[in-house]
């Protein structure tokens, strides 16, 4: 059995869950064990803070809640001689969630400091594509953070949705080289998250007048009022 090694520990980490999806094996079906509380299967998550990992649940289909705040523990392990990996545990809704607001408790200078990290994490993405360029790094930082805080507008609610789709844009645009039309991308997708509310329908019922109340009608015997 391959030694492993526990390289980084960090607790009571708060992020907002991004996505989920079903961690594969290496016959590539969904990965799963036989634990203390029966069958636990493992999924892929991401966080708005850049983090990923492995958590496991009981559930084939877990209810986790995207864009909602998680509190976790996040262990970055090493097992054997060249593989890595994060394992996500006790993770459960932050106690912010309760009050049903948009911002989870956070203000907008924690909300600013989240915008630096995405745009450091993603630039960093765009400098491992583009190892000829690390001089555009802090560049590319700053532009990444100056299109969230434009992007948002002061809106607390909106920060989650312009990290996603501005890594959605990258994963998208990975061989672009300019930063306009990056940008340009992450704006469209941005707008396409908009999403109208319906106007209820007013259903008009037609009152029918009950049989000793039918209306009356001109008959030949009188005179028009004309």
């Amino acid at each position: 059995m391959a030694d492993i090694k526990i390289l980084e520990e960090k607790k009571g980490q708060k992020a907002n869950m991004v996505s989920f999806e079903k961690a594969k094996d290496k016959d590539g079906n969904h990965k799963s064990f036989t634990g203390r509380n029966g069958t636990m299967y493992t999924f892929v998550v991401s966080f708005d803070n850049g983090e990923i990992g492995e958590a496991n649940s009981t559930k084939e289909e877990p209810t986790w809640k995207l864009n909602t705040e998680y509190v976790y523990d996040i262990t970055k392990k090493q097992i054997g001689e060249t593989f890595f990996t994060n394992a996500i545990t006790g993770m459960k809704l932050s106690t912010f969630n309760s009050s049903g607001g948009g911002n989870f408790g956070k203000s907008i200078e924690d909300w600013r400091s989240h915008a630096k990290q995405i745009s450091i994490s993603l630039a960093c993405i765009m400098a491992k594509e583009n190892p000829h360029a690390p001089h555009l790094l802090e560049d590319t930082i700053n532009a990444f953070y100056n299109w969230i805080e434009k992007t948002v507008d002061g809106k607390t609610e909106l920060y989650w949705r312009a990290f996603s789709v501005l890594e959605s844009a990258i994963n998208f645009s990975i061989a672009i080289q300019d930063m306009k039309d990056l940008l340009k991308t992450a704006t469209t997708f941005f707008n396409m998250c908009n999403v109208e509310k319906e106007t209820p329908k007013v259903e008009t019922k037609q009152e029918t007048a009950p049989a000793n109340e039918l209306p009356s009608f001109i008959t030949e015997d009188e005179e028009l009022p004309f």
